[in-house]
């Protein structure tokens, strides 16, 4: 009896360590190996988007957290954007990208991805925080942009 329950505990410890490899954090991405969509369909790498410091953001607009955070982050970049690059991306068609470039009035570049998880983006929402295509940050989960702690961290994240 003992024996079968070391063996159903290794079981399920192993299948919770593979679910949290594969959604509990923020995967590894290659930057040169994403190929972003703009609204027009021209397709691009997403590293000749992340030149200097970058903040790489990927939602979609059936996530709830992601929907929460998104006027706030835009706010954000609007704030920001001499300082940082902010590329939002998404999966969802291209008709559900003009809200979001409205809302960010030329602060944010928004572009699709065919799908997040061909991008080994498997939780949503997902920040890279990105200098010259070298990720120095992963986060998933909600972000509070409007805070005096974000602007720290983002200054100690691109200025160690």
């Amino acid at each position: 009896m003992k024996k079968y329950s070391l063996i159903l505990l290794a079981i399920l410890f192993g299948v919770g360590a593979i679910y949290w490899w594969k959604y509990g954090r923020a995967q590894n991405i290659k930057m040169e190996e994403v190929m972003v969509i703009d609204v027009n369909g021209d397709v691009a790498r997403l590293s000749a988007l992340t030149k200097g410091p970058s903040i790489v953001h990927f939602y979609a607009s059936w996530c709830g957290p992601c929907v929460k955070e998104l006027p706030a982050l835009i706010d954000f970049a609007k704030n920001h954007q001499e300082e940082y690059n902010f590329v939002l991306i998404t999966d969802d068609d291209a008709n559900k990208l003009h809200r979001v470039i409205r809302m960010g009035e030329g602060a944010i570049m928004v572009r699709r991805v065919e799908s997040l998880k061909d991008q080994n983006i498997y939780t949503i929402p997902a920040t890279y925080f990105v200098n010259s295509n070298e990720i120095l940050k992963k986060e998933i989960g909600e972000i509070q942009w409007n805070s005096s702690e974000m602007e720290q961290e983002l200054k100690s994240i691109f200025n160690p």
